[in-house]
C-alpha cells in the first residue's frame, strides 16, 4: 500500500470532518455541532471567536459566539456587557415569551441566544453550564457557578430546565430555584406566582412567590431588590451584577 493511499485513509479518521482534531464521534459527523467542536480555530483566535454553529443538521445553522475559559471553548447563550442597553430599548430585557424563544440582541453585545437554539443545542449533546459575573461592589473579582449538567427541553414543556451538580466560587443556589421549572415571561407566566411581572424579565422561576429566583441574570440594571441583574453568592445575600455571561459546553468534552 503506498503512502497516499494510507494518508487518504488515516487523516480522516484522526481529524474528522472540515480538519477538526476531535475524539469525539459526534464532533466528527457533525463538525458544526457547537463550538467545542472548533478547537482548530483556537491556534488563530486564542481569546474566542464567531463561527456558524448547527446542533441539528436538518435545521438551519447560526451565528454565535465562542469563548475560551480555562482552556477550553464555551458556546455564549446568554451576555450582559454593561448598562447601556440603548440597543434593546425600550423593553431592555422584559420581553414576551416568543422573544425569549427566538433571541434578540447583538452576539457582540448585550445577548439572549434564544429558547428554540438552546434547546437544540442542549439536546445534540450533555451539555454543562456556567455562569459568570462581576458584582457590583467588586467590579474585578470574576465569580462563577458551574453545573455539570443543563438541559432544555423543547416547547410543549415551555423549554422546561435540567440543572445539577454545582461547582464554583460562588454560592448559586440555581439548581434549587429552578431544576424542573418552565420557562416564563411577562406575557406567559407558566410559574403561576406573577414573577417575570415582578422581576422584569424572563427566567426558570422557582414556584415560590416570595422569592421567585436567587439569580436573576435576564433583570434591569440598576434597581431596587426587585427585579435587578443579580444573583446570590452565598454570605453576601443577592449581589448586583455589572456584567455577567452564561456559557454552555458538551459534559464530556470538559473531561478531556
Amino acid at each position: 500500500m503506498n503512502l497516499l493511499l494510507l494518508i487518504a485513509i488515516f487523516v480522516p479518521l484522526v481529524l474528522g470532518q472540515n480538519n477538526i482534531c476531535t475524539t469525539e464521534n459526534s464532533c466528527a459527523t457533525n463538525p458544526k455541532r457547537d463550538c467545542s467542536c472548533f478547537e482548530y480555530m483556537l491556534a488563530t483566535h486564542p481569546f474566542g471567536f464567531h463561527a456558524n454553529v448547527q446542533p441539528d443538521p436538518s435545521e438551519p445553522e447560526f451565528e454565535v459566539q465562542c469563548s475560551k475559559l480555562d482552556g477550553k471553548l464555551w458556546t455564549v447563550i446568554q451576555e450582559r456587557l454593561n448598562s447601556n442597553e440603548a440597543e434593546l430599548a425600550p423593553d431592555g430585557f422584559d420581553r414576551n415569551y416568543n422573544e425569549y424563544e427566538d433571541g434578540f440582541g447583538n452576539i457582540t453585545g448585550n445577548y439572549w441566544m434564544g429558547l428554540k437554539k438552546i434547546h437544540a443545542l442542549t439536546t445534540a449533546v450533555d451539555m454543562s453550564m456556567r455562569l459568570e459575573m462581576h458584582r457590583e461592589n467588586d467590579n474585578v473579582t470574576l465569580v462563577y457557578g458551574q453545573y455539570d449538567v443543563f438541559r432544555v427541553s423543547g416547547p410543549s414543556t415551555k423549554y422546561r430546565l435540567v440543572i445539577a451538580g454545582y461547582t464554583g466560587t460562588a454560592a448559586m443556589t440555581i439548581e434549587s430555584d429552578s431544576n424542573g421549572r418552565p420557562f416564563s415571561a411577562k406575557d406567559q407566566d407558566n410559574g403561576g406566582e406573577d414573577c417575570p411581572a415582578r422581576w422584569k424579565g424572563g427566567w426558570w422561576y422557582a414556584q415560590n412567590e416570595i422569592s421567585c429566583a436567587t439569580c436573576t441574570p435576564n433583570g434591569p440594571y440598576n434597581t431596587d431588590k426587585l427585579g435587578q441583574l443579580a444573583c446570590d453568592t452565598g454570605g453576601f445575600g443577592r449581589e448586583k451584577a455589572v456584567s455577567m455571561q452564561i456559557h454552555i459546553t458538551p459534559e464530556d468534552y470538559l473531561k478531556n
